[in-house]
Protein backbone atom coordinates (compact mmCIF):
# COMPACT_ATOMS: atom_id res chain seq x y z
CA UNK A 1 0.00 0.00 0.00
CA UNK A 2 2.47 2.75 -0.73
CA UNK A 3 2.25 5.74 -3.49
CA UNK A 4 4.75 6.41 -6.41
CA UNK A 5 5.22 9.98 -7.57
CA UNK A 6 7.09 10.77 -10.82
CA UNK A 7 7.75 14.12 -10.36
CA UNK A 8 9.75 17.06 -12.53
CA UNK A 9 10.90 19.83 -11.15
CA UNK A 10 7.37 21.84 -11.45
CA UNK A 11 4.66 19.53 -11.15
CA UNK A 12 3.65 15.49 -10.97
CA UNK A 13 2.94 13.72 -14.07
CA UNK A 14 2.02 10.15 -12.87
CA UNK A 15 0.78 8.74 -9.50
CA UNK A 16 0.53 5.20 -8.75
CA UNK A 17 -2.05 4.22 -6.56
CA UNK A 18 -3.41 1.04 -5.55
CA UNK A 19 -6.22 -0.45 -7.40
CA UNK A 20 -8.29 -0.24 -4.31
CA UNK A 21 -7.97 3.14 -3.64
CA UNK A 22 -8.70 4.34 -7.51
CA UNK A 23 -11.49 2.04 -6.60
CA UNK A 24 -13.04 4.27 -4.34
CA UNK A 25 -12.11 7.37 -5.83
CA UNK A 26 -14.53 6.08 -8.81
CA UNK A 27 -16.95 5.09 -6.33
CA UNK A 28 -16.97 8.62 -4.91
CA UNK A 29 -17.10 10.82 -7.96
CA UNK A 30 -19.89 8.44 -9.00
CA UNK A 31 -21.88 9.34 -5.95
CA UNK A 32 -20.89 13.62 -6.11
CA UNK A 33 -22.51 13.61 -9.97
CA UNK A 34 -25.95 11.40 -9.03
CA UNK A 35 -28.30 14.46 -7.87
CA UNK A 36 -30.26 12.19 -5.98
CA UNK A 37 -27.80 10.60 -3.68
CA UNK A 38 -26.39 14.25 -2.81
CA UNK A 39 -29.96 14.88 -1.85
CA UNK A 40 -30.56 12.21 0.26
CA UNK A 41 -27.29 13.13 1.97
CA UNK A 42 -28.08 16.62 2.38
CA UNK A 43 -31.39 15.38 3.92
CA UNK A 44 -29.29 13.27 6.33
CA UNK A 45 -27.01 15.68 7.10
CA UNK A 46 -29.67 18.39 8.08
CA UNK A 47 -31.60 15.40 10.06
CA UNK A 48 -28.49 15.01 12.22
CA UNK A 49 -28.11 18.74 12.67
CA UNK A 50 -31.59 19.17 14.05
CA UNK A 51 -31.49 16.04 16.47
CA UNK A 52 -34.07 13.84 14.33
CA UNK A 53 -31.66 10.72 14.74
CA UNK A 54 -32.46 7.22 17.00
CA UNK A 55 -29.51 5.16 18.17
CA UNK A 56 -28.77 1.68 16.31
CA UNK A 57 -30.19 -0.29 19.79
CA UNK A 58 -33.08 2.08 19.83
CA UNK A 59 -33.97 1.41 15.95
CA UNK A 60 -33.21 -2.34 16.84
CA UNK A 61 -35.72 -2.37 19.40
CA UNK A 62 -37.80 -0.97 17.71
CA UNK A 63 -37.51 -3.81 14.97
CA UNK A 64 -37.90 -6.91 17.10
CA UNK A 65 -41.12 -5.58 18.69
Amino acid sequence: NHKVWVMTQVESKYITIPKEEYASMVRTLEILEDEKAMKMISESERDVREGRVISLDSWRTKQEA
